[in-house]
């Protein structure tokens, strides 16, 4: 796909009736050259140029209309070696392969040949711009076999593919991959995990609420049982009056004291505390 510009220097300048040079190339697959160039009377040189096509190796030879001009006999002629256009090789290495939220990385593309003039144009792209964002594209400069790109990392967590392409105008295609993680940092949390775990804290709060409430119900159960037993001829009228006894003491919660305490203080008529 480069171009080769040719220049031809003559020992004294074209005489007149020198009009076109004629060119050949000996593997136009290679290189192919157009078939004459216009050289001027009295010019003292002319260019043209060659386009290569394919890899490989061709001799590029220039012939004039007799009579020649001076010093081109035999024609001129010159070697062309056309390289083949580099390719990507390998895999994208990143590095490092897991980093955290917000957090950077650095990856590599990588071509088997040195980059030609004008540097060797590779596109980028992400399976999941959402964990892994790569720049658009990286240029490998002319003569340099590879070059380096910053990752930066997404809002969510998991892994995403990197894939490198390079495409050059004769068609020819190569492409490379990479996964880099997007992970959790030790000793932080997402916003959703620590929603989590604060929903699970009030959980677990009011789940202590509800256990405080059945077991003060149940002291609550065993004081009433106690008074009962500590007042002999104790139960309800019809009214809902105590029969049996003078009256009834009631006990705040805050003041109880615990179950396993005597509740009374008096004596019972049988002598029992």
């Amino acid at each position: 796909g480069e171009s080769a510009t040719f220049t031809v220097t003559l020992s004294s300048s074209a005489p007149a009736g020198t009009t076109n040079a004629a060119l050949t190339s000996s593997n136009s697959a290679v290189a192919p050259v157009p078939p004459t160039v216009p050289v001027a009377v009295g010019a003292s040189s002319f260019t043209f140029v060659a386009k290569g096509a394919t890899a490989g190796v061709t001799t590029v030879s220039v012939t004039f209309p007799a009579p020649p001009p001076p010093s081109v006999t035999p024609p001129p002629a010159t070697t062309l070696t056309v390289l083949a256009l580099p390719l990507l090789v390998g895999q994208i290495p990143i590095t490092p392969p897991a980093i955290s939220v917000t957090a950077t990385a650095s990856g590599t593309v990588t071509l088997n040949s040195p980059a030609p003039t004008g540097g060797a144009l590779v596109t980028l792209i992400t399976s999941n711009a959402a964990i892994a964002i790569p720049p658009a594209s990286v240029t490998v400069p002319a003569g340099e076999t590879s070059q380096s790109f910053s990752i930066s990392a997404g809002s969510v967590l998991g892994t995403a593919t990197i894939t490198a392409t390079l495409t050059w105008p004769n068609g020819s295609t190569s492409n490379v991959s990479g996964n880099i993680s997007v992970r959790q940092v030790k000793g932080k949390e997402s916003f959703k995990d620590a929603k989590d775990k604060e929903k699970g804290k009030e959980l677990s709060k009011d789940k202590e609420a509800h256990k405080e409430t059945i077991l003060q119900k149940a002291a609550d159960k065993l004081i009433d049982s106690k008074t009962r037993d500590a007042a002999p001829g104790f139960g309800l009228s019809g009214t809902g009056i105590l029969s049996g006894a003078r009256s009834r003491s009631f006990i705040r919660p805050e003041e109880r004291p615990p179950v396993e305490e005597r509740v009374l203080g008096a004596s019972r008529p049988d002598g029992v505390s």
